[in-house]
């Protein structure tokens, strides 16, 4: 076990062994970081929870470590998990992360920097939630969100882009064009994911953003990624 200087941790906290706190993280009463993974694969091997600097971990929020030997479950930097968060074997979170209250995170999946998933929320095992993503409360994901994308529901839809997460991440007027032509390619025209990129990249997007958002549809998944959409919003039109 790792701690690094100035973290602090109350009361009633259990963390197990191999695991690795950063800098200046706060552990709220009663969590539980580095246990077992709740998985029939795991058969005891050395494993972690590695977990960045500056994150915020409330009130019974339980982190497994990896299943595989030398395997990680990682935090990143600045994230900040609410009471009653359950992140499982294997997942890899980025950086200013929100993940509200009661969400249950399964095994490996990935949420990427300043993604925002909403309470009581259930993510599919391998399932991939983009960077700048909000998934909306009492969602079930089974299926992969794109970045900067909007996504709520049962079953899980994509509302649009996530246009106030964009402007406040400093989006710029080339990355919010192409952004909203590439969405309107993927979810509001008749053609299917196959068709779609291969009219986006004949748009030959250049924006910082709109590229990390190709390579990321593009990315071999075992999920797909999510495809169902109701209509834009005046504003995102």
């Amino acid at each position: 076990m790792i701690i690094v200087d100035n973290t602090r941790i109350e009361s009633n906290c259990f963390i197990e062994k191999w695991t690795q706190i950063g800098d200046d993280c706060k552990i709220h009463f009663g969590s539980v970081l580095g246990s077992a993974p709740q998985d029939s694969k795991y058969k005891g091997e050395k494993s972690w929870v590695v977990i960045g600097d500056r994150n915020e971990i409330r009130e019974y929020v339980t982190i497994n470590r990896a299943t595989g030997k030398d395997a990680t479950t990682k935090i990143g930097n600045d994230n900040i998990l609410l009471t009653n968060v359950h992140l499982a074997h294997n997942c890899q979170l980025g950086n200013n992360i929100t993940i509200v209250n009661m969400a249950n995170i399964a095994g490996h999946s990935s949420i990427g920097d300043r993604a925002i998933i909403g309470g009581m929320t259930g993510i599919h095992q391998f399932c991939r939630i983009g960077e700048g993503a909000m998934v909306g409360a009492y969602t079930r994901l089974p299926q992969d969100v794109p970045p900067f994308m909007l996504c709520e529901g049962n079953p899980a839809i994509i509302r649009g882009l996530n246009v106030v997460g964009l402007r406040r991440n400093g989006a710029t007027r080339a990355d919010m064009s192409e952004l909203k032509s590439i969405y309107k390619a993927l979810y509001r025209s008749e053609m299917n994911t196959s068709q779609a990129m291969e009219h986006i990249a004949s748009m030959n997007p250049d924006s910082p953003m709109a590229k990390r958002l190709v390579d990321f549809i593009q990315a071999d998944s075992p999920r797909g990624i999510t495809k169902n959409n109701t209509k834009l919003s005046d504003e995102e039109e």
